[in-house]
């Protein structure tokens, strides 16, 4: 028994707060140990069937921001296509932080390659970049046996859960940002190449994000008694915006927090780092408020099942991941060009189908 109640408590200290251990006696006088599932009341929008038009889904977002479509059967791929404005409209991981590959016999990709034991945090998809998508949708291929759930927030309720103090420095500060680039792939410092662009030297690497609208900065650093070129992109972006009536906040920032990197990544430098516009850097006190914040806007749907499909607004809900134990295979797509405007003195989203 002891090493199985070893390993039950483990897992249940992987998921805090999802999975508990549970002792029962049996007939023989023997203990049986379990792992038993917290499962808090759904407050998802779960649907059994898809929706019949684009106007639909759009009137399902606009009510709950996302919606869980859940058959039990595998879903027409193509119709989720139609649903999100087509193929054209499709958005890729061109300016993603990791490289992404094909779910097999399927449209979707696969989704972060993260280490499983990791929680990821709350985040709003590619919203670091000048454009990220409208739509954001997850499929459900092979659900984990343990974990691995894909959780979703209500950004407005994330911001309403502020103190008063952080708000009013959330609507009055922007933050930058930052990313560095070198030619190399697989670098044991900077994990992005310019590469990927298809930038031949610095100088092509620099007029590429320039005009997309970001600043660069050219870094010039000794490795191994030669000198390489840095090439650092800045973009400011919101800590909270204005969407459909209400004020959100920026969960990407949450996910970039410091001390996340840290522990997955030890010495090896951040795919992206976070200051506020002023230069100062965000402390550890600053990301945890918010990381409380937007974990307590949490949406619940108890767990993937097999072929489920989850459908965000990617403005108004963010997803994470929990960690997982075992197999799981989950697909993301991602439609609708979406962008931060400030108008007004106040930051606004846009999208290609405002």
């Amino acid at each position: 028994m002891g090493d199985i109640t070893n390993n039950l408590s483990r897992l249940a200290k992987t998921f805090p707060g999802e999975y508990r251990v549970i002792e029962s006696t049996l007939a023989d006088g023997n203990f049986q140990q379990e792992l038993l599932r917290i499962s808090p009341s759904s407050t998802a929008n779960i649907c059994h069937e898809m929706p019949a038009s684009t106007e639909q889904l759009e009137s399902q977002l606009y009510e709950h921001g996302h919606i869980l479509i859940r058959t039990g059967q595998p879903l027409n791929e193509g119709k989720i296509i139609e649903l999100i404005g087509g193929r054209e409209k499709l958005m890729n991981y061109k300016h993603g932080l990791n490289e992404r590959k094909k779910v097999p016999n399927s449209i979707f990709s696969d989704v972060t390659p993260w280490s499983k034991e990791e929680e990821i945090l709350p985040h709003n998809e590619l919203s670091h970049h000048i454009e990220f998508p409208k739509y954001v949708c997850f499929i459900c291929k092979q659900p984990a046996p343990y974990g691995g759930e894909t959780t979703i927030y209500d950004c407005q309720q994330a911001f309403a859960n502020l103190s008063p103090s952080f708000k009013k420095e959330a609507t009055e500060k922007n933050v930058i940002f930052v990313r560095k680039h070198v030619e190399q792939r697989n670098h044991k410092k900077y994990d992005s190449s310019w590469q990927a662009i298809l930038a031949k030297n610095s100088e092509e690497a620099i007029a590429h994000w320039t005009k997309l609208g970001y600043t660069c900065v050219l870094h010039r650093e000794s490795e191994n008694g030669n000198i390489i070129d840095v090439v650092e992109t800045q973009l400011k972006r919101p800590l909270a915006y204005h969407y459909q009536e209400k004020t959100c906040l920026h969960a990407s920032i949450v996910g970039a927090a410091s001390y996340w990197y840290q522990q997955l990544l030890g010495d090896k430098k951040p795919q992206m780092e976070l200051k506020w516009e002023d230069g100062e850097p965000f402390s550890e006190a600053q990301f945890q408020e918010m990381e409380k914040a937007i974990k307590s806007a949490r949406i619940f749907y108890n767990e993937w099942q097999k072929n489920d499909l989850l459908i965000l607004d990617n403005l108004r809900i963010a997803h994470g991941r929990l960690p997982f134990r075992g197999k799981r295979l989950v697909g993301i797509l991602m439609g609708g060009k979406a962008s931060f405007e400030f108008k007004e003195n106040e930051w606004i989203l846009s999208s290609s189908h405002d």
